[in-house]
């Protein structure tokens, strides 16, 4: 045998009948090169979404902020006027009685703008006081009121200077007057005249 018969022959591949090979791998190349395309267009029009996207969602987060902050500041709102509503409410629930006296208590010559009022129910002794003009307190000390018979002072309890309301001090049986002076947190057993702020005595009607 000759060694042409014995070299095996490598198959070559089936080309379509009257086209030729590099015809056949241009139309390839071109098929590759639409789908590269159409992927191109593909990924170009998913970043353009996810773009939309993320900025609606930011906008909404946005709007959403706005619309909780909108809602705090009316709840805020709400809740004052219902503290002014509740305040006239007690007020004007004082006033009504015919058994509480108010007291006016005006500031002395070192604190000539103080102002602070006691309504004193001689009834039931129930005190209240309403702070109309108190400077605010130092961390360090807080006001207290003291009802005074024949000299004598008598504790009604220590508070703190609120924007609004009418203070729940302690019950007074007696008294001739009554005042405010600055003292050491939660009270001192007799009131330091040198912190007196302001003086009111009882008139009764």
């Amino acid at each position: 045998k000759s060694l042409d018969n014995t070299i095996p022959t490598l198959p070559l591949h089936k080309v379509e009948e009257g086209i030729s090979l590099p015809k056949v791998l241009e139309r390839r190349f071109k098929r590759m090169q639409f789908f590269a395309v159409a992927a191109s267009i593909l990924l170009a029009l998913s970043g353009v979404f996810n773009w939309k996207y993320h900025t609606q969602l930011k906008k909404a987060n946005t709007q959403i902020a706005l619309l909780n902050q909108e809602q705090e500041t009316l709840v805020n709102n709400f809740n004052g006027m219902q503290a002014k509503y509740d305040v006239a409410n007690i007020e004007l629930t004082l006033l009504q009685d015919p058994n509480n006296t108010i007291i006016k208590m005006e500031g002395n010559e070192n604190h000539p703008e103080s102002l602070a009022y006691v309504y004193w129910n001689t009834s039931s002794q129930e005190v209240y006081v309403k702070i109309s003009n108190l400077p605010a307190a130092p961390t360090t000390k807080q006001y207290q009121l003291w009802g005074l018979k024949d000299g004598k002072p008598i504790d009604a309890g220590v508070f703190d200077v609120v924007e609004l309301g009418v203070l729940k001090v302690k019950n007074i049986e007696e008294a001739d007057a009554f005042a405010v002076t600055l003292e050491p947190m939660g009270g001192s057993e007799q009131p330091t005249l040198e912190d007196l702020y302001v003086i009111g005595e009882v008139k009764m009607i």
